[in-house]
């Protein structure tokens, strides 16, 4: 085996280990929330694409518009997302983090 392919499969070990145990620390975290694995998915979705309208969480997410919005229904009492209307279409209203 080359040096390379020596380096290459100790990077992937590394990138396992690291991968099992974030998601791990994640898994750990939500459980002391009330935040459901689905609630966080749309969460960290709306983290890395800013404001997003239902329709795209829901594209992303591959559910019901239905779902969504009662998703973010409670996302909103929970004071983790509010609902602020599109500049450019009042009717359109975007999803963004609560501070």
């Amino acid at each position: 085996m080359s040096s390379q392919d020596n380096f290459l499969k100790a990077m992937e070990n590394w990138a396992n280990i690291y991968m099992f145990r974030s998601f791990s620390e994640y898994f750990d975290y939500l459980k002391t929330t009330d935040i459901s694995m689905q609630q966080a998915y749309a969460l960290t979705f709306i983290h890395y694409n800013g404001p997003s309208k239902i329709s795209e969480v829901c594209e992303h997410m591959m559910v019901s518009a239905a779902a969504v919005s009662q998703m973010v229904d409670r996302l909103e009492r929970q004071n983790l997302v509010e609902r602020i209307p599109e500049p450019g279409d009042r009717r359109v209203r975007n999803v963004v983090l609560s501070k």
